[in-house]
């Protein structure tokens, strides 16, 4: 399990500073929803986790401005159109299967490069099955 990046945590106490979130309030909502109070502890995925929840709670539309660290661009599209061969025409279908395929990651934007590969070969296969009749994954 990889630790939440130094970028990670800057942006979380940049949001919490910035919109004076109260900070024993913040760590108390950290520790009910992460088991943690220290961001420190937190893995990359619940930092990217807590990002989104504390965006949405301040009023800003959650979009990472970049995947550097993560899935390339070339592997969400690929697996996005793979995914719509298989007529999984709703993001929240291929989350799920991220879902199950990598324990504690809900969603493609959180998968990282060697895994963003795993899931292309699965959804590779999926979309043969499905050509040569095997399986229907609709």
């Amino acid at each position: 399990m990889k630790q939440v990046t130094n970028n990670q945590k800057s942006a979380i106490w940049t949001i919490v500073r910035k919109n004076g979130i109260d900070e024993e309030m913040f760590r108390d909502w950290l520790s009910r929803n992460y088991g943690t109070r220290s961001t420190r502890q937190l893995s990359e995925a619940q930092g990217a986790s807590v990002i989104e929840a504390l965006k949405a709670f301040v009023g800003d539309h959650y979009t990472p401005h970049t995947r550097t660290w993560g899935i390339t661009d070339r592997q969400f599209w690929k697996a996005r159109a793979l995914a719509g061969k298989l007529g999984w025409n709703k993001p929240k279908r291929l989350d799920g299967l991220v879902k199950k395929m990598f324990y504690g990651k809900d969603r493609l934007e959180l998968l990282n490069k060697m895994e963003g590969t795993k899931l292309i070969v699965a959804l590779e296969k999926m979309v043969h099955e499905v050509k040569d009749g095997e399986k229907v994954y609709a």
